[in-house]
């Protein structure tokens, strides 16, 4: 079965829970559980989606998605998130962006551009030594890094 990431969301918020809460109800990880939401993990045993439905007082149909339907709504943050950063206002060479202000530019979200600044994987500038913050510059580079190189094919 595949789940609906959006739904259980939904769903846990509507219900006061926080990642934490809902796994121990159902018995797992919370990390599982954040994954299973943002469509990392797609398709989880029958039995682990019986045991999100039971503890979100829901059926097993409200959590889990056909493909040619979707349950995403206008409250759900997939819908309040931009479909790509050519949808997002331009980068202005000028000024300093925080990790939040960032990440929808990104294909990460703000803790892995924290965790990935940290490591040193990533150009960024700090703030008092401690403030992680990133310049446009910094922001295309990451954007540039992550891109994929389209396979062209040379026909004969």
């Amino acid at each position: 079965m595949r789940s609906d990431g959006n739904a259980i969301r939904d769903l846990r918020k509507k219900r006061g829970l926080t990642l934490r809460q809902l796994g121990d109800l159902v018995g797992c990880e919370s990390g599982y559980l954040s994954r299973l939401e943002r469509g990392v993990v797609t398709d989880p045993s029958d039995e682990r989606i019986a045991q999100i439905a039971r503890a979100l007082g829901v059926s097993e149909s409200r959590i889990t998605a056909d493909e040619n339907t979707s349950t995403v709504t206008a409250d759900s943050p997939a819908a309040q998130r931009p479909e790509s950063p050519a949808s997002l206002p331009e980068l202005d060479d000028n000024r300093y962006y925080t990790l939040q202000e960032a990440a929808p530019y990104t294909p990460f979200g703000a803790r892995t551009l924290r965790r990935k600044a940290a490591q040193r994987e990533i150009a960024h500038a700090t703030a008092n030594g401690k403030r992680i913050l990133f310049r446009a510059e910094h922001i295309r580079a990451i954007q540039a890094s992550c891109e994929v190189p389209v396979y062209q094919h040379r026909g004969a």
